[in-house]
């Protein structure tokens, strides 16, 4: 017998042994399962600011008959809290200052009865403790009649005391992460295998002891010291 005639004659069964191997390979493959651990790993470290930002906006009271002058005494409260700034340590280049705004004010019948004039300031510095005893002592600036319409603390941590500190607590939430899933394997008697997945959240810079967390990440600068979290969502292999 040629051996075309014997493919021939033989093609058919070999294909079905062929075809039966194949499908008992993938039916094999698709019953074993692994077994997975799908983990949220968290850090949190507390961390004080290095940074404090001061916004405040100096403001006088001008009588209608008196707009001209409203800009001789406000610009004397300008140069007297620059003055008592820079008496205290700090310098030029860390205090920004705002053109004059002027508003008409009215009474309850909508006449004019007057104007504020106002100019913001901003004092940005790493002397937290030199700008808060300036910020939270407003009899100093009042005993130069200087008058703070508004005022605002924001801390801030800032550049590589930032990163670094980032970079830790991923650290740390990731070897939280499989601690928690080598427990979940111990009580299934399995083996933490490889890492499959991680995916870091997003950062949450709140006051101390808060429970506000938000989707998109919290950054609060209300308080120096500040708690800072973060999660890391991880799965790994049981073996």
């Amino acid at each position: 017998m040629k051996f075309i005639d014997w493919l021939k004659l033989n093609a058919l069964p070999f294909s079905i042994v062929l075809a039966a191997t194949i499908f008992g390979l993938f039916f094999l493959q698709s019953h074993q399962t692994v077994l997975s651990a799908q983990v949220v790993g968290v850090a949190t470290q507390r961390q004080d600011s290095d940074l404090v930002k001061w916004r405040v906006t100096v403001s006088r009271n001008i009588s209608i008959n008196d707009y001209a002058q409203g800009y001789t005494l406000i610009e004397r409260d300008k140069e007297a809290l620059l003055e008592l700034l820079l008496s205290k340590g700090l310098k030029a280049d860390e205090i920004s200052v705002d053109p004059v705004s002027v508003t008409e004010k009215q009474d309850r019948d909508g006449f004019m009865t007057g104007y504020l004039f106002s100019i913001p300031v901003l004092v940005s510095t790493i002397n937290i403790d030199v700008l808060q005893k300036v910020a939270l002592n407003p009899s100093a600036m009042v005993a130069k009649n200087i008058i703070p319409q508004y005022s605002s603390l924001e801390y801030y941590i800032t550049g590589e005391k930032l990163q670094e500190l980032k970079r830790t607590l991923i650290e740390k939430a990731t070897s939280d992460a499989k601690k928690r899933a080598e427990s979940i394997a111990k009580g299934s008697g399995k083996k933490v295998g490889a890492l499959n997945s991680a995916k870091v959240g997003v950062f949450q810079i709140t006051e101390p002891n808060s429970t506000e967390v938000s989707d998109y990440g919290i950054y609060s600068t209300n308080t120096k010291i500040k708690d800072v979290s973060i999660t890391v969502n991880a799965s790994y292999n049981l073996n």
